[in-house]
């Protein structure tokens, strides 16, 4: 599936989960109406301006931003849509790159919290202490998308900074003799 010239941070990215949750008293098949397109850009500073290019040759030191636009392609309103976006390991998410604003962090996937997301620490002292958790830590944001009506479409994005080399492509393994 996976072929050489298209596996980049984009294919990465999906393997690594792209979720959306449909949540609360809306009917089951309101969520099957709603779709989801991913892309991943790398950010790009060129004179100042900043533009979107092919994400394929990413590597350390490079911006990624993905944007996850969710479409609802049904005849009745999706309620309580969540999206959530994965920071795939090795990057980083960047400072205040999450929109819309309001997103809720995660170091596990599972758990969301407001940003900063805090975490409890003991001091140099021994007591204990809050602090904010490094964006390094950070593996998904979380957004309350609301409802989502026919033909409505929403979306979310962030940027990462990449501090590893992409990983190393799937191979086939070789036939048993």
């Amino acid at each position: 599936m996976f072929n050489k010239a298209t596996h980049s941070w984009t294919t990465f990215v999906v393997a690594a989960g792209l979720a959306l949750a449909v949540v609360g008293p809306a009917p089951a098949r309101a969520a099957a109406d709603v779709s989801s397109q991913l892309e991943v850009k790398k950010v790009v500073v060129e004179a100042g301006h900043e533009s979107l290019r092919s994400a394929a040759d990413a590597k350390p030191g490079d911006t990624l931003q993905y944007r996850a636009t969710y479409t609802n392609k049904g005849t009745s309103a999706a309620q309580h849509l969540l999206a959530k976006l994965p920071i795939p390991k090795g990057t980083t998410l960047k400072p205040d790159s999450g929109l819309p604003a309001g997103a809720m962090a995660s170091v596990d996937g599972q758990n969301f919290a407001s940003m900063p997301l805090m975490r409890n620490v003991n001091g140099k002292d021994g007591k204990p202490l809050r602090e904010p958790v490094p964006l390094a830590d950070i593996r998904a944001l979380r957004w309350d998308l609301g409802n989502l009506d026919p033909k409505q479409s929403k979306t979310v994005q962030l940027n990462v900074h990449v501090d590893a080399p992409l990983p190393a492509e799937p191979t086939a393994a070789a036939p048993k003799k």
